[in-house]
C-alpha cells in the first residue's frame, strides 16, 4: 500500500473480505468519476478447512486479523457513512462468524455487512457494467471466489439472472486436492463436481443469449496468466486453452510445481480447484471463449456506496418493489412511515439512536409492515417477517433485511420476547413502529397531531391532547391493549392526556 492517504469526506473505501483473500479498494470522487488512490490484497485463505468443519480456523483467524491490522490503518479515520465492508460466502456459512466480526469490526473501527450470494452477485455485474460501458449489450459475468461462484446474466447495468453457487476455490480444492497431488481422476472429479452445482442454472442460462462472457476474480485471472505461459500470444480463455492447461496441471502432478505456470505463491494452494470450476462453467454453458474485467465485488461496493451519498439507493428501489408486488396500500404505509419517523425524531437523541442507519431501517419496516396480508391477515406480521428474511432484497445486506424483518414481526400483538434480549436498538425501534401503526390503525387520512413522546431508559410517555382521546375512544383502547402487550418489553408505555 501506499505510505499516506489522507482521509477528507471526498474519499471512499471498500473491503471485500472474501472467503480466499481480502481486497481493499480506496477512491475519491472528482468530477469525472472515481479516481483511485489506493489498493491492497492479500491472501488469508478464510475459508480454508471450511467444507468439513463449517468454523472459520484458528490459523485463518490468525492471519486474517494480521491482515486487518494493516489495512486498519488505511480506513479506521474515514467517516463510516465513507465505508463499506462485507462478508462474502466463508461468513455467510462460519458457524463462529459472530465472533469473527465482533474481532474484526474492533480492529477496523467499521461495521461489517454479510451479504447474500445473490447480492454478491448484483454488485459484481454492477462494476463489470460500469468498466464495460457498453450499453446495453448482454453478457455472462462469472466470478469464482474462495467459497462461491457467482453466475450472472444481464443487459446493460441490470442483471437479469444472479445466481450464487456453493463452491469456490478454495473448498474443492480442500476437497479434491487437500494433499497437494494432482491426478487425472482427481481433476475430473473435481469438474464433474462443478457440472452438478452448475446443473440447476444450466438449462435457464443456456436459453439466454448472451453476446459476450466476462470472467472478474484473481482465480480467473490467474488461468489466463497459466494459459499465456502455454500460449503467450492469447489475449483470452479458451475451451482449448483450459484443456491444454488441465493437462498441464497433471503432467505436474503437484501444486508445488504451479509456479511453472506463473501462479503466485499465494494461489498456488487453491490454483486446482479454480481451473476446474472455471471448466465445469466453459462445459456446462458451452462458453467458447471468455475476457476479463479488472473489476468485480469491491468496485461493485464502490459504486453502490457513491450512488447511496448521492440518493441513488437501490435498498429504496427494492423496498417499493416489493410494495408492488405485494399490494401493500401505499399511503396507508407511508402514513404510518410519516409517524413512526416523527416519533423517531423526538427520542433520537435521548435513546443514542442513529441519525441515518436507525431512521432508515424504521422507515422501511413502516413501509413493509403490512407485506405478509397478501398471504393471509391472521398473523400477517409474523408472514411479512418470514417473507422478509427470504426475499432477495437488492441492496441489503443479510442482516439489514433481518433487522427489518425483526422489526416487522414485532410491529402487532405480544411483544415478542427474542427482541428483549437481541438489540437494546432494535427493542427501541419497534415500539416506535407499534405506537405508530396504532395511531394510524383506522387508515384515515385525517391529520394525525403528532403526540409529544418522552423517553427514559424503561419508560416512554406518550402525551396526547385530551380533546382528541375524547373523539377517538377505539384508539384510547387500542393504547389501554398496547399497554398489556408492551409489558414484557424493555421500555415500558404509558399513556397522558394534556390540554
Amino acid at each position: 500500500m501506499s505510505s499516506n492517504v489522507n482521509s477528507p469526506r471526498d474519499v471512499y473505501a471498500a473491503l471485500d473480505m472474501g472467503s480466499n483473500s481480502f481486497h481493499l479498494i480506496i477512491a475519491r470522487e472528482t468530477e469525472n468519476g472515481i479516481q483511485v488512490v489506493d489498493r491492497y490484497k492479500e491472501s488469508v485463505r478464510l475459508a480454508e478447512g471450511m467444507s468439513t468443519s463449517r468454523s472459520i480456523s484458528n490459523s485463518a483467524l490468525k492471519r486474517t486479523q494480521s491482515c486487518l491490522q494493516r489495512i486498519s490503518q488505511r480506513i479506521r479515520n474515514l467517516p463510516k457513512q465513507n465505508v463499506r465492508i462485507v462478508g462474502t460466502a466463508a461468513l455467510r456459512d462460519a458457524r463462529n462468524r459472530d465472533r469473527f466480526i465482533d474481532t474484526a469490526e474492533e480492529i477496523l473501527g467499521h461495521p461489517i455487512e454479510v451479504i447474500s450470494g445473490r447480492e454478491e452477485a448484483r454488485l459484481i455485474h454492477l462494476a463489470v457494467s460500469y468498466f464495460q460501458e457498453s450499453g446495453d449489450s448482454s453478457r455472462l459475468v462469472v466470478d469464482i471466489g474462495g467459497g462461491s461462484t457467482e453466475v450472472i446474466f444481464g443487459r446493460s447495468f441490470r442483471p437479469r439472472i444472479a445466481e450464487s453457487l456453493k463452491m469456490g476455490c478454495v473448498l474443492v480444492s480442500d476437497q479434491f486436492f487437500p494433499d497437494g497431488v494432482i491426478t487425472r481422476e482427481r481433476l475430473e472429479n473435481a469438474i464433474q463436481h462443478g457440472e452438478q452445482e452448475l446443473e440447476v442454472i444450466e438449462q435457464t442460462l443456456l436459453s439466454q443469449n448472451w453476446q459476450e462472457a466476462i470472467g472478474t476474480s484473481g482465480t480467473i485471472r490467474a488461468v489466463l496468466v497459466a494459459i499465456q505461459s502455454l500460449y503467450p500470444n492469447t489475449t483470452e480463455i479458451t475451451i482449448k486453452g483450459l484443456q491444454a492447461l488441465q493437462k498441464r496441471l497433471i503432467s505436474l502432478g503437484h501444486i508445488q510445481r504451479f509456479t511453472e505456470l506463473n501462479v503466485s505463491k499465494n494461489r498456488t494452494p487453491v490454483f486446482a480447484g479454480g481451473v476446474a470450476i472455471l471448466s465445469a462453467v466453459f462445459a456446462s454453458l458451452k462458453i467458447k471463449n471468455m475476457n476479463l474485467s479488472p473489476d468485480s465485488l469491491r468496485e461493485g461496493l464502490l459504486h453502490d456506496l457513491l450512488g447511496r451519498v448521492h440518493d441513488e439507493d437501490i435498498r429504496e428501489q427494492s423496498v417499493r418493489t416489493l410494495m408492488s408486488r405485494y399490494d401493500i396500500d401505499v399511503h396507508h404505509a407511508e402514513n404510518v412511515s410519516k409517524t413512526a419517523i416523527a416519533l423517531f425524531d423526538q427520542v433520537q437523541e435521548v435513546w443514542e439512536l442513529g441519525e441515518e442507519g436507525d431512521k432508515q431501517l424504521l422507515n422501511w419496516a413502516a413501509l413493509l409492515h403490512e407485506i405478509g396480508m397478501n398471504i393471509s391477515h391472521s398473523g400477517y406480521h409474523k408472514h411479512g417477517s418470514y417473507l422478509l428474511n427470504n426475499l432477495d432484497m437488492p441492496g441489503f445486506s443479510l442482516t439489514e433485511q433481518h433487522y427489518v424483518a425483526v422489526l416487522v414481526q414485532a410491529h402487532r400483538r405480544k411483544y415478542p420476547s427474542f427482541i428483549v434480549s437481541s438489540s437494546d436498538r432494535l427493542a427501541k425501534l419497534s415500539i416506535l413502529l407499534r405506537i405508530a401503526v396504532l395511531l394510524r390503525r383506522n387508515r384515515s387520512s385525517d391529520t394525525l397531531p403528532t403526540p409529544k413522546i418522552t423517553p427514559n431508559s424503561s419508560e416512554l410517555v406518550v402525551s396526547m391532547q385530551a380533546s382528541w382521546i375524547e373523539e377517538h375512544p377505539l384508539t384510547l383502547l387500542d393504547f389501554e391493549q398496547e399497554v398489556q402487550f408492551l409489558e414484557s418489553a424493555p421500555i415500558q408505555l404509558r399513556l397522558e392526556a394534556s390540554e
